[in-house]
């Protein structure tokens, strides 16, 4: 296809238990372990792409894969894999499709050629490539407000039937016909009756041929209905919204029209996807930090169409396998991803995403609900890889996907007590009493008495008195009285020092994390101060001999 040549075959590891990289002494990380996917997480300057990153790529190289890989930042991944192939003798199979035209790819061309390979053309597939560009549009940027159903229908509708018209009314299918299709159609339904719109329009004369003189066999009702869709839209939806959907699929479009990606895109053919799966390493060198958001679309175009060479391809026990390397995946990550990544192990696909947290990849994302697109794409990826990392949602389900289990706490206390105390104390007590009584006698007898006592306060003080009288034939008086007063005084000063220390241990059974959430903030990102270690955890569902449990703490060196 395209008159491509085949390159010179090259050897490469094909069985599935093959290991492809020793984690541990006795832990090995082999294909069947590469083919269920591998994300690889880390902050900037973690050395997620220098440790782990190197130590796949390495082993990828070495083991004769071809693979796909894309770019975000400029210049600097294309530096690396130079570097790499150049450390693993793969230096000729590096192609690079970068900017200066001296290789192209016209995606439409070549999605119509494998869509017509059965015979006829399958619209669906034409239709699906343009709604990938259309996601692409919004990947990146975290806008979603064209993402409700009913713009995406609509959008799907515009191609659609703008696409049935042009193959079966001119006979081929161009990117800026296309354009021109949708863009010269009647924009309300006064202009579709108009004699000097219908004489002029590109839009019209394409419908009267494809009814009139198709250059495909098409059914006469499908013909119609194709021909009713454009003036069905204007009834239902009115001139406005049918002019914001128009709009909304032309701006899509327009960057594949004129300058460089028109050039790269829209023109011929010299590379397709299927060159990795004899063994070449495609980098599309458009990166991100330069082309921006038609970066974005234009890897995604690549990205798309090698997920479904790939798939399509006849797998045998013997088939080369081949890789996906998408660093900073935020901005390349596509709800195809899914459907890729599930069936990916039986194409013998091993994908690899690089990313710095979950935060960026709900930030960047388009999908409704970010959270649950983000965590559902990278369910899909069985070996997981952390290094170090200060966004704490990240080491929060780092921690939750490792689990927890029953853990000893050690208990330790230490108390020490010094005291001193100085008291004094001073006493006085003072003491008085007074009495006195009377009494007499009569013929008839009489006698009273009273008494009276009292006590006051700290020093205590008493007082009594009493009294008495009688009478009979005669008189008699009596008085007594009587007085006593003490006094004490007292002193006293006491002091005392006290110190007294203990120790106590313990132990205690909790549940809690394996690996605690914090534990991801102290891996070492490398560099000369870590003599080039990088420090990583990997996680994957199955028990690891060197940890005994879904996790093993791993070293990667930087050199």
């Amino acid at each position: 296809m395209f008159g491509l040549t085949r390159r010179a075959s090259l050897p490469y590891v094909h069985d599935l238990d093959a290991p492809l990289l020793a984690l541990s002494p006795q832990d090995e990380w082999r294909l069947r372990d590469a083919c269920e996917g591998t994300a690889i997480f880390g902050g900037t300057g973690s050395g997620k792409s220098s440790g782990s990153g190197r130590a796949l790529a390495h082993a990828f190289l070495r083991a004769g894969f071809g693979g796909l890989v894309l770019c975000a930042k400029q210049h600097e991944e294309r530096e690396r894999w130079s570097a790499y192939a150049r450390q693993t003798g793969r230096e000729r199979s590096l192609i690079v499709f970068d900017a200066s035209g001296e290789r192209r790819f016209n995606f439409l061309e070549y999605e119509i050629a494998r869509a017509t390979a059965a015979g006829s053309l399958d619209i669906g597939n034409v239709v699906s490539l343009f709604m990938r560009i259309a996601d692409a549009a919004s990947t990146g940027t975290g806008r979603r407000e064209e993402k409700e159903p009913f713009f995406r229908d609509a959008t799907r509708g515009v191609l659609k039937n703008a696409i049935l018209a042009l193959w079966h009314g001119q006979g081929r299918l161009r990117l800026p016909e296309i354009v021109r299709m949708i863009d010269t159609g009647p924009r309300d339904l006064t202009e579709l009756k108009d004699a000097g719109w219908r004489a002029n329009s590109f839009h019209f004369q394409t419908l009267g041929r494809m009814l009139n003189e198709p250059l495909h066999p098409l059914p006469e009702e499908e013909g119609e209905e194709v021909a009713m869709y454009w003036q069905r839209m204007l009834t239902r939806y009115g001139a406005k919204t049918t002019g914001s959907i128009i709009a909304t699929v032309t701006t899509m479009l327009e960057p594949f029209l004129t300058g460089k990606m028109r050039e790269l895109f829209c023109t011929t053919t010299s590379i397709v996807p299927e060159i990795t799966h004899e063994g070449a390493v495609l980098l599309v060198d458009l990166p991100v930090k330069q082309w921006h958001q038609t970066g974005i679309i234009a890897q995604h175009i690549v990205k798309y169409l090698w997920q479904r060479a790939t798939e399509s391809r006849r797998v045998i026990p013997t088939t080369r396998p081949v890789f996906l390397w998408v660093d900073e995946c935020q901005f390349f990550a596509s709800e195809y991803d899914n459907e890729f990544q599930s069936t990916a192990r039986a194409s013998r696909a091993c994908t690899v995403y690089l990313t710095q947290n979950l935060a960026g990849m709900y930030h960047a994302s388009p999908a409704d609900n970010p959270e649950y697109a983000t965590e559902n794409l990278f369910g899909n990826f069985q070996t997981k890889i952390f290094h170090g990392n200060l966004e704490p949602k990240t080491n929060y389900w780092a921690a939750e996907m490792i689990g927890k289990g029953v853990q000893w706490r050690r208990n330790v206390g230490e108390n020490e007590s010094e005291g001193d105390s100085t008291g004094t104390s001073y006493g006085e007590n003072v003491g008085a009493n007074r009495g006195s009584g009377y009494g007499s006698a009569r013929s008839t007898s009489r006698n009273r008495a009273a008494n009276y006592s009292s006590t006051h306060g700290d020093n205590t003080w008493s007082s009594g008195s009493g009294w008495s009288h009688g009478s009979n034939e005669g008189t008699s008086d009596s008085e007594n009285r009587s007085m006593g007063k003490s006094r004490g005084v007292s002193t006293g000063l006491n002091q005392s020092r006290t110190r007294s220390a203990g120790r106590s241990m313990g132990a205690s059974e909790v549940v809690d994390y394996h690996l605690q959430p914090a534990a991801f903030t102290t891996l070492r990102n490398g560099g000369t101060e870590n003599d080039c270690i990088v420090d990583g955890i990997v996680v994957k569902a199955k028990r690891w001999k060197h940890s005994k449990s879904v996790w093993l703490p791993c070293e990667f060196s930087q050199v």
